[in-house]
């Protein structure tokens, strides 16, 4: 178990704040379970045929990790910042759906890939993790 696992919430976010990066991760583990049924909730089962919660989720932790890390968001307490990872949740919900629907409405899910490809072969066929 590690130091951060037996720390409060409140204690984490100051740190988290502070550019304490494993308090930062232990905080939004500890939200996990809440950000992915508020993500399951919004999709509604008939869209989690084509978009996952756990993707919602993943993006919500990235868009709250550059926030406070950036300096944007300064949560004043733990209440502020499930507050903002309930909004950016719905916000990330709205984005997918929204993306999800231009793409059927632009002929499917093979333009998606065709502009993957060309994206791909602009890069010399590198990833941003290579």
């Amino acid at each position: 178990m590690s130091r951060y696992q037996v720390m409060r919430d409140d204690e984490l976010l100051v740190r988290a704040v502070n550019a304490d990066r494993a308090a930062m991760g232990e905080l939004l583990e500890r939200s996990r379970a809440a950000v992915q049924r508020r993500a399951t909730l919004r999709l509604g089962r008939r869209r989690q045929a084509a978009l996952s919660p756990e993707d919602i989720v993943q993006e919500t932790f990235i868009d709250a990790d550059r926030s406070i890390c950036s300096g944007k968001f300064i949560p004043q307490d733990v209440r502020a910042f499930t507050k903002r990872l309930e909004t950016t949740t719905d916000n990330n919900v709205r984005d997918a759906i929204a993306a999800m629907e231009a793409i059927k409405r632009e002929g499917g899910i093979a333009r998606v890939a065709l502009a993957d490809a060309k994206l791909l072969d602009s890069l010399g066929g590198q990833t941003c993790r290579e």
